[in-house]
């Protein structure tokens, strides 16, 4: 499998991966059912490819800007709670008179809209027998809160 670098400015290909790339090209493209060339893997590879050329920052252009806030918000380490709940790591800001901090915690969606967050901090913590890569992960999934937008008390709704 091909390995992708995708920013958010467009690139060339370097010389040492240019033949791996042009040999993944799909060799035809035709329109199959309504959908360009037979395969999702297909259809993936030359996104991707493309997506290296343009850029994320073009590509974003392309759509409307709701629904690629709403695709990014949905990150790969959101934990499924049951149908239409996830949870995932997130940073909280608070303020109590002249006093501010944050702190990352656990944050509970419904239909990707936050509306609850636990009452305490989160901890750094795994089950002995999840394998020695378990703390790594979860810190990964701690990191990733870092690079989301910081939430407050005021952006929770109350669940239905």
């Amino acid at each position: 499998m091909l390995a992708w670098d995708i920013g958010l400015d467009g690139r060339r290909w370097k010389k040492e991966e240019l033949a791996d790339k042009v040999a993944a090209i799909p060799a035809r493209i035709e329109v199959i059912n309504g959908q360009l060339l037979w395969t999702e893997e297909d259809r993936l590879t030359l996104l991707a490819m493309l997506l290296e050329h343009v850029g994320m920052r073009a590509a974003v252009q392309l759509g409307d800007l709701a629904s690629w806030r709403a695709a990014v918000a949905v990150p790969d380490f959101e934990q499924p709670v049951r149908s239409g709940r996830t949870w995932n790591y997130r940073v909280m800001s608070f303020k109590q008179g002249d006093e501010a901090w944050q702190a990352v915690h656990e944050v509970h969606y419904k239909d990707g809209v936050p509306i609850a967050y636990s009452a305490t901090p989160a901890v750094l913590l795994w089950h002995a027998d999840d394998g020695d890569d378990a703390g790594f992960q979860c810190l990964d999934r701690m990191r990733v809160a870092l690079s989301k937008p910081v939430l407050t008390e005021g952006d929770f709704k109350s669940a239905e």
